[in-house]
This record gives structure tokens, C-alpha cells and sequence, in this order.
């Protein structure tokens, strides 16, 4: 086997092996210090990568999560699982797989030959498996998923979609941003200035050497996110019941700050990002216009191997434009959306996505534009709930996705993952991943009588759909009512246009101070964005998740790692993972031993906030049995 040395060395020499010329070699100082830290600069190629043992362990990954996330997206109690459960579990299997299996290759399609034991389970096999695995993590529960647009129709305004146009929908969906990324790989993957910070953060979660693991993730906003709190009960309202009831809509106070703070959150990240990043981000964009960019070793090892062409995802990005404006026209009705609105929904994504990129990229924020998507459809199209929905997965979601295979694609390129079989295992994992997701909530919306509707479900049902709630309201606000009723100059809310200008403006104070106390190391962390995010993220949180969010995440990221840091350095991500696991596994234990039977566990913990008047309306006038009635 060859030895990841001479590989490294290799890479220097003057010429690629497809002969072409080898770009200047960079400094011996990587210059993302983050970057040097933890990952190594070598690389050895003879390591098997799409091997048996990853394509079962990678695609039953896939399925599983997919499977577990949109089953409990439907329940009171909603799970996300992310990619890192399985990441973990498939490491003892993938050993134990290795030291068992036979040590035998047959033919696989008349060309190649497969052998289902290689050698040891090699860290490439595994970063390929969480690649697959993170499909069904993508693709899981939350408004985000196209299955949310069907959920809505189905279950809330009673509209008829047969199973073709909701597969079209997924599908359509998931490839566009696919193809988004593959067109933005040489400006987002590629440059050395492009680090994505999550991924250098997990990146020795993948040593399959080292157990414990460990990373700096936990409670943080890209880490566990508050598992211990994802069994409490979720419980927010929008009083949109109030709209359908007497013809207008009041939003409870917690709904619209988390609007508000939206608002605000979009232009201070704007602000934050250009103050504090500018400079390296136009850097990156100037450089990035100059066809010969100085690559980093990264880039280099990974010209040893066979890229993917660029025709490969071109056809995914065409192929997949005509199908949603097909659909315009064959489930008008339905879908509401005009033609031209998903041309103007696919063009917002191509303008939005490589800034938007840029910005994750270096800073590892991600300025979420939902709120202006729907704000600009809204305006354009009043009245049309579903319209307004279908435009955001069109216009917002596919550029999530799209993101999180740039991610995905970084890691690899870190990893030294052949290109090729990178393209393989996104595309076999968002294939997998889409159908479970598609096949599971069609059945459980023709399956589960009254699914989602809290009035006519057995109070004790654990159907109630808080997540799809969400969904639902979202769409009476910017679609049924339109923003122009909401927030123009006749609009109740008005005044939470303000908060576009305020985001805007915050961020100034903090940068200036920075630069005058250059020596005061804590003003830049001063984040506004990441404030206001955490506003955006209560509904459906309640103040019990972000409390129990803000102590757990200073007891560990402040006090653990201030005065136990080696037990943080090692125990740090393996509790986070656990913590994420045990949940997952006591969720699904407890409805098939218990919910599942007709048992219901009822005890103090189960209860909504104790607080039985949270789902009052405070509008003045509101007459709502059990409630008060304000002047």
C-alpha cells in the first residue's frame, strides 16, 4: 500500500496525471489555521471507497433516518435526527462487518468485480456513508422538506394531489439543488478561501482510529440543538383560527417578534458579514473571476483524481426546470403557482445562492431569505396559500439543499473522496432518502384518520402535527392574507418593517468598537444575527427549549471548557451525539411499546408548559371558550 507520504510529495510535482500543468504551490503555512489544525495534508488513494459495506451501511443509513424524521415530523413530540447518530453507529458495525465478512469478490453487472470484504473499514468508507447517511437527515422532518407543501394540502385545505404530482414536487426539488451546487463547485468547494467551518469542526469525528471522538459542537447552533428539550412538548399559536373564524388574523406576541426578528436577522447578517468578512469575501469573488486560482494541497491531491463533468449536473439543473412549470399547467388549481412564478422562483435561486454560499462558506452563517421569498410572492400573488409555499421550496429550499451538498462536497474534498464517487453516493442518498420520505408520508396522511386537525383528534393523540402547524400558518400570513394587509401602511403590523433597518444598523456600533478597542478580544463576538436567530427560532420552541438551550450550552461551551477542556476535547461531541441517539431510540421505543398499544404516558414532564391559557388568543375581542377576553 502506498504510503500517504509519497502521495503527499507527489502532489508537488510540476504535472498532474492527465498531464495538465500544475498550479503554483501555496505557502507551507495552510492559511485557515482552523483548517491546519485537523486536517492532514496527505492522502492515500489505494483506499477502497464504494465498497460493499459502504453502499449497505450507506443506504440503510439513508433509509433509516428519512424513515425515523418524517415519521415523528408528524407527532407532538418531533425529532430531527441528524447524520452524526449514524455516523457513530456505523463505525462498530463497518469493524465488525470487516472482521466477519468473507473475504470473497463476484461480479457485479458483467464488469466489475466486488469483493464484500476489501480489508480493514477504512475512514473513506466512512466519510462516504455519513454522505448518503445526511440525505435522510436533509430530507427529514420540518417545514423545510417538500413533504411539508403536501402535508398542507392534504391536511389542512383539503385539496386533492395525486401521488405523481407530489413525487414530481420532492424530486424536482431535491435535484435542482443538486445542480445548483454542481454548477457553484469551483467557487465554493474548490478555493481554499471557501473552508466551511462546520465541516473543519467535525472533521475528527471521521477518525475511525480514535474512540471517544470528539469536536466543539455541543448545544452550539449547528450541533445537537437542544435534545434534552426535544421531548418537551412543542406549544405555540398563531391564532390563525381567528382568521377563519371571523375574517382576520391577529399573531400572537411570540409570533411576531419571531417575524419581526426575521426581518431584521436578514439585513443584519448582511451587514454583519460585510463589516466583519467583506474584505476576505470580495477577495474571494475578485479571485475567483481569474481562471488560473492558486489551489491549496487539498486541491491539488484531489487532481489525482477523475473530476465529475460539468455536463453531469447541467442535465440535473435543466432536466429538472421544465417538470415544475409542466406542473403549472396540469395542477393549476392545486398548485396556484403560474408558470412565470416558478421561472421567477428558479432565478431568485440562481442570484441568491453563490453569495448566500460565500457567507456560509467563511462564516458558517447561513442568511435564511424565506421571509423576503414569501414577502415578495405574497405581494405579487395575494390570496394563494399554496402558491405562496410552492414558490418558497422552488425559491428557498432548493437552495438549502443545494448548500448542504456544497457542504457535503467540501468534506469530501477535505477527505480526498474521489469526485465520482462523491457524485454517486449525493445522488444514490437523495434518491433513497426522497422516496422513503415521499412513500412514508403519503401513507401516513391516507392512513391516520384526522391527522394534523387538534379539534377533531382524540386529545391524547399524538398526531398533531405542530411542525406542519407552522407550515400552515406560514402560509396564511404571507399567502391567504398577503403581506400588504399584514405589514403596509394600513397593516397591524406595520411597524415591524422597521426592523429590516434596525438589523441593518446594529451591527455598525459593535464593528466600530471592535476597531477602536482592537485589545478587547469580546466585542467581535458580539454576533446580532446569531441574536435575532435565536428569536426567528422560537416557533415551535417554547421558552422552556431556549432556556434549557442557554444553560446547557453555557454549563458546557463556557464552564466545561474553560476549566475541563481536556474532558471537553474528548467527551464534548460523543455526549452530543448520545444525547441526540438516546432520544431518537427512546422516541421510537416508546411508541411501539406504548403509543402504539393505546397507552398513553402521562406524567409531569409530558405537560404543555403547565400553563393551560398559552394557546389563548391576546387580540382584544377574541371570545375563545376557557379563555379571558381582553378590552
Amino acid at each position: 500500500m502506498a504510503s500517504t507520504t509519497s502521495v503527499a510529495a507527489s502532489a508537488a510535482t510540476p504535472e498532474t496525471q492527465d498531464g495538465e500543468p500544475q498550479p503554483p504551490a501555496s505557502s507551507p503555512k495552510f492559511p485557515v489555521e482552523e483548517v491546519a489544525l485537523v486536517v492532514p495534508e496527505t492522502d492515500d488513494p489505494t483506499l477502497p471507497v464504494m465498497t460493499f459495506r459502504a453502499w449497505f451501511l450507506g443506504l440503510s443509513s439513508c433509509a433509516v433516518l428519512s424513515f425515523l424524521n418524517t415519521f415523528f415530523s408528524y407527532r407532538t413530540q418531533p425529532l430531527n435526527i441528524s447524520a452524526v447518530v449514524m455516523q457513530i453507529a456505523v463505525l462498530p458495525i463497518g469493524k465488525f462487518m470487516a472482521a466477519t465478512l468473507p473475504e470473497k469478490s463476484f461480479a457485479a453487472f458483467g464488469r466489475w468485480r466486488v469483493s464484500l470484504n476489501p480489508g480493514p473499514f477504512n475512514i473513506k468508507e466512512h466519510v462516504i456513508i455519513t454522505i448518503m447517511a445526511n440525505g435522510g437527515a436533509t430530507n427529514g422532518g420540518g417545514d423545510a422538506h417538500p413533504m411539508g407543501i403536501i402535508t398542507v394540502m392534504k391536511a389542512y385545505y383539503k385539496l386533492s394531489l395525486n401521488f405523481i404530482g407530489a413525487f414530481l414536487i420532492v424530486f424536482t426539488t431535491q435535484i435542482l439543488g443538486y445542480g445548483w451546487a454542481g454548477m457553484l463547485r469551483k467557487y465554493l468547494v474548490d478555493p481554499v478561501e471557501m473552508w466551511w467551518p462546520f465541516n473543519v469542526a467535525q472533521f475528527n469525528t471521521f477518525d475511525a482510529q480514535k474512540f471517544p471522538i470528539f469536536s466543539n459542537q455541543l448545544f452550539s447552533s449547528r450541533g445537537l440543538k437542544y435534545d434534552i428539550e426535544k421531548i418537551l412538548t412543542p406549544d405555540y399559536q398563531l391564532n390563525a383560527t381567528a382568521y377563519e373564524e371571523y375574517g382576520k388574523l391577529y399573531l400572537s406576541p411570540l409570533f411576531a417578534l419571531s417575524i419581526g426578528s426575521g426581518f431584521a436577522k436578514i439585513t443584519a447578517t448582511l451587514s454583519h458579514v460585510v463589516l466583519f468578512h467583506g474584505s476576505a469575501i470580495w477577495k474571494q469573488i475578485s479571485q475567483s473571476a481569474v481562471k488560473n486560482i492558486k489551489l491549496d494541497i487539498h486541491a491539488r491531491l484531489m487532481r489525482s483524481y477523475k473530476k465529475v463533468p460539468q455536463w453531469w449536473y447541467l442535465i440535473l439543473l435543466v432536466g429538472s426546470i421544465p417538470l415544475p412549470i409542466l406542473m403549472s399547467f396540469l395542477w393549476e388549481e392545486q398548485l396556484q403557482l403560474p408558470w412565470w412564478g416558478v421561472l421567477f422562483a428558479f432565478g431568485l435561486a440562481s442570484l441568491v445562492t453563490l453569495p448566500i454560499g460565500v457567507i456560509q462558506a467563511t462564516t458558517n452563517q447561513q442568511p435564511g431569505y424565506d421571509v423576503v421569498a414569501q414577502f415578495i410572492i405574497g405581494y405579487l400573488l395575494p390570496g394563494k396559500p399554496i402558491e405562496n409555499l410552492l414558490f418558497k421550496i422552488y425559491g428557498r429550499t432548493s437552495v438549502m439543499h443545494s448548500l448542504s451538498f456544497l457542504a457535503d462536497l467540501k468534506l469530501g474534498h477535505y477527505m480526498k473522496i474521489p469526485p465520482r464517487n462523491m457524485f454517486t453516493a449525493q445522488l444514490a442518498g437523495t434518491l433513497v432518502s426522497s422516496t422513503v420520505n415521499l412513500l412514508l408520508g403519503w401513507w401516513i396522511l391516507g392512513t391516520i384518520e384526522n391527522i394534523c386537525d387538534v379539534k377533531a383528534l382524540h386529545p391524547e393523540s399524538p398526531w398533531t402535527c405542530p411542525k406542519f402547524r407552522y407550515v400552515y400558518d406560514t402560509s396564511i400570513i404571507w399567502g391567504l392574507i398577503g403581506p400588504k394587509r399584514l405589514f403596509g401602511p394600513e397593516g397591524t403590523y406595520r411597524n415591524l418593517i422597521w426592523l429590516f433597518l434596525v438589523g441593518a444598523i446594529l451591527p455598525i456600533p459593535v464593528w466600530i468598537l471592535s476597531k477602536v478597542f482592537p485589545g478587547k478580544k469580546w466585542i467581535p463576538l458580539i454576533n446580532i444575527p446569531v441574536i435575532f436567530h435565536g428569536f426567528v427560532g422560537m416557533p415551535p420552541a417554547t421558552p422552556t427549549n431556549i432556556g434549557s438551550g442557554i444553560i446547557t450550552g453555557i454549563a458546557f461551551n463556557y464552564f466545561v471548557f474553560k476549566y475541563r477542556k481536556t474532558w471537553w476535547q474528548k467527551y464534548n461531541y460523543v455526549l452530543s451525539a448520545a444525547l441526540d441517539a438516546g432520544t431518537a431510540f427512546m422516541g421510537v421505543f416508546l411508541f411501539f411499546a406504548l403509543q402504539n398499544q393505546g397507552k398513553v404516558l402521562s406524567w409531569w414532564g409530558s405537560e404543555q408548559d403547565h400553563c393551560p391559557l398559552a394557546s389563548c388568543p391576546t387580540a382584544s375581542g377574541i371570545v375563545v371558550d376557557g379563555c379571558p377576553v381582553f378590552s
